[in-house]
């Protein structure tokens, strides 16, 4: 019983929440079994307090809340938060992939960060620039042609042995684990034999897991390695994927070909791909459109070259239309005229113009003492 008390204290509330699914896998199958289990154990009033705590964080969740810093966030708050939270997290093990040459793992990371909604501009224009340092840095790492064809043969040879022990190790884990896999799921909660009077681990006498072989595994079940399963699954679905490379390119130096021109080429085509997602992106989720802000820009420029038309001087558009209209064989006594029209009038502002300044020049020079005499001839009145 207190091995089993000490296994729920496992299970703790964070400054972060968790999914709900979580909440109601710990409270029924950790903490509910070990109140159902050990009803008169001293540890139930603590069970039984956690277990509110956790059905409190729960129902907050399932109201759609999320918690980050024991802070609670809601509605559209709380998906940016959750959205900036997992794009950070994404983007940090992306660099880390990045700094140890797994340039198609790092790629993957920025994929995923950039299908993280809501996401904004800033962030879509950093994964953008983080992919092309990734890709450049990934194209200048992949040689333009092997210096050795039989060196590069021997070399992948020997790469895919390793990879094919690795692979046979982790199918040899793996049929372990599903063993024990089979095991477990056989086991049923029964009485103890009845030879035995009181079990020798918990030296308790209520019911044990047994399973089918006779396994004994105690008051409580262990939780299948299901998880690891997977995980050695993966790596033995990866190695078999990159064995086929190895082949792929020994078949290619055998037969001539530069396997690495291959691999420059895939990594084109990813380039390529990524960059239909982030334009994806940036029209189908931020609403941007290159082709409004090409437009934009031209017709910007046409409103700056009509402002630019529209300022020149008259004169040199009266000449543009005179010279585009006049004919060869056209007399120019029209010219005469106008110019016998335009001289008065010139002459006419000349005058104005000179005539302005000589009446606003007396009073100009000469205002203070207007004001002078003013101001004496108010004290004089004044006086008398």
């Amino acid at each position: 019983m207190h091995q089993a008390y000490q296994n729920t204290r496992r299970y703790q509330l964070t400054p972060s929440s968790y999914p709900l699914t979580y909440y109601n896998d710990v409270i029924s199958n950790v903490f509910m079994k070990f109140v159902n289990t050990y009803s008169e154990s001293g540890y139930r009033a603590d069970l039984e307090s956690t277990i509110k705590k956790w059905e409190a964080e729960r129902d907050e969740v399932a109201k759609g809340k999320t918690k980050l810093n024991n802070q609670w966030h809601e509605g559209e708050a709380a998906k940016t938060m959750l959205a900036t939270v997992s794009i950070n997290q994404l983007l940090a093990e992306g660099e880390r992939l990045l700094q140890q040459g797994k340039y198609d793992l790092a790629i993957s990371q920025f994929q995923k960060a950039l299908q993280q909604k809501p996401i904004t501009q800033e962030t879509v224009a950093m994964i953008e620039a983080k992919c092309e340092s990734v890709f450049s840095k990934w194209i200048a790492s992949v040689p333009t042609s092997p210096a050795n064809v039989e060196n590069e043969i021997q070399s992948r040879k020997q790469a895919i042995e390793r990879l094919q022990n690795q692979i046979n190790q982790n199918e040899q884990e793996a049929a372990k684990m599903q063993a024990e896999i089979e095991i477990i799921k056989s086991a049923r909660f029964v009485d103890l034999p009845l030879h035995v009077r009181r079990c020798r681990v918990c030296r308790a006498t209520n019911k044990h897991w047994i399973a089918a072989n006779g396994h004994d595994f105690g008051p409580i079940l262990p939780p299948p390695p299901q998880l690891g399963l997977t995980g050695l699954r993966h790596s033995i679905e990866t190695a078999q994927k990159e064995i086929a490379k190895h082949n792929a390119a020994i078949a290619d130096l055998q037969s001539g070909k530069n396997p690495n021109a291959i691999i420059l080429e895939n990594i084109q085509n990813l380039r390529a791909q990524l960059v239909k997602e982030i334009d994806n992106v940036k029209v189908n989720v931020l609403g941007l459109s290159l082709k409004a802000q090409t437009t934009t820009v031209e017709v910007a420029s046409v409103a700056t070259k009509t402002e630019a038309a529209m300022e020149a001087p008259p004169t040199q558009n009266v000449q543009q239309v005179a010279t585009s209209s006049a004919e060869p064989t056209k007399p120019a006594e029209p010219e005469s005229v106008t110019t016998q029209v335009r001289g008065p009038t010139q002459e006419t502002q000349k005058s104005q113009e000179t005539r302005q300044p000589t009446e606003q020049s007396w009073w100009n020079k000469y205002w203070y003492l207007i004001l002078i005499g003013l101001i004496i001839a108010y004290l004089f009145i004044r006086k008398l």
